[in-house]
């Protein structure tokens, strides 16, 4: 049903950059990895401009291998949390700064990775996702280091 409601939704063509973002903070907390690639468009961009190597995924399709193994992962995800949007001069472009409340589920460790988002919606779609996280922060939690 929720796939269903978000796939209606996202082919919407009136949906705002907020709503887009709404949606996507949906499917993030279900863990709903088809639900997330249908939010792009076909040939949409989803890239980590920190990460080594800055990767780069280009398509829905390839999108949607990206997030295939979400569902799986051993992790829960809370809540989106210190949400703040920023509005853009250019209607199609929203900032988003958040962190999401989550635990590792194999060792019961919470943590709080950080974000800015940089998302450009054409037409109800995501044209380009720019995933800018604390990779620092999400190591140390990875180890352990880091707890809420």
């Amino acid at each position: 049903m929720f796939q269903g409601r978000m796939k209606m939704m996202a082919e919407s063509n009136s949906l705002s950059p907020r709503d887009v973002f709404a949606l996507f903070q949906q499917a993030v907390l279900k863990k709903d990895g088809n639900a997330l690639a249908e939010l792009y468009a076909e040939d949409g961009i989803h890239e980590f401009p920190f990460r080594s190597g800055s990767p780069k995924t280009i398509g829905q399709n390839a999108i949607r291998m990206m997030f295939s193994g979400l569902a799986k992962a051993p992790i829960r995800y809370y809540q989106f949390q210190d949400v703040v949007i920023h509005d853009s001069v250019n209607p199609e472009v929203l900032i988003v700064e958040y962190k999401i409340d989550a635990e590792f589920l194999t060792s019961g460790h919470r943590f709080k990775p950080a974000y800015v988002a940089i998302m450009r919606i054409h037409e109800g779609k995501i044209a380009h996702f720019r995933d800018y996280e604390d990779i620092v922060g999400k190591e140390r939690a990875f180890s352990g280091k880091e707890s809420l």
